[in-house]
């Protein structure tokens, strides 16, 4: 899919997609929705997919989804195909979560001066400067809504 070389970039957070399958009618869904209609540009680096796949395997998540093993790998591998990828090496350690440096990194490294996600840890707002000497910021999937809104 040809991208919007303007749109703004974001690292989505596993458990907003995890969200977006759950509540196909949430903010969650409304991003994947923006995403393949190319509103921004995700970024995204193995760990992301790879832990939304263990989330969406597990049995009350699979659940609430609906979704089976082929659903879930369809849904990993759409993630995959609509992302700009990087790399992680796990050099960055600002955060009490490994899973979440990760994330941080994915942003870094694809200069994603947005992350999206509904994740206390990267919420946390001793967490604000460290991101912001990078240029970036983490909104809630509304808050990032609200700003591709104000975009259109």
């Amino acid at each position: 899919m040809k991208r919007d070389r303007n749109a703004v970039r974001a690292v989505v957070d596993a458990n907003v997609w995890v969200s977006a399958l759950i509540n196909p009618q949430g903010a969650g869904a409304q991003l994947m929705e923006a995403a393949r209609r190319g509103q921004f540009t995700v970024v995204c680096s193995r760990p992301v997919p790879s832990e939304l796949e263990t989330v969406l395997q597990r049995p009350r998540v699979a659940r609430l989804c609906g979704m089976t093993r082929a659903d879930v790998a369809a849904t990993a591998r759409y993630l995959r195909n609509l992302s700009y990828w990087v790399t992680v090496t796990g050099e960055h350690d600002v955060c009490r979560d490994p899973q979440d440096n990760k994330v941080i990194e994915t942003a870094i490294r694809g200069r994603a001066p947005i992350i999206v996600s509904k994740d206390s840890d990267l919420l946390d707002p001793a967490l604000r400067e460290p991101l912001a000497a990078h240029g970036i910021r983490v909104l809630t999937d509304e808050e990032f809504l609200a700003t591709l809104r104000r975009q259109v």
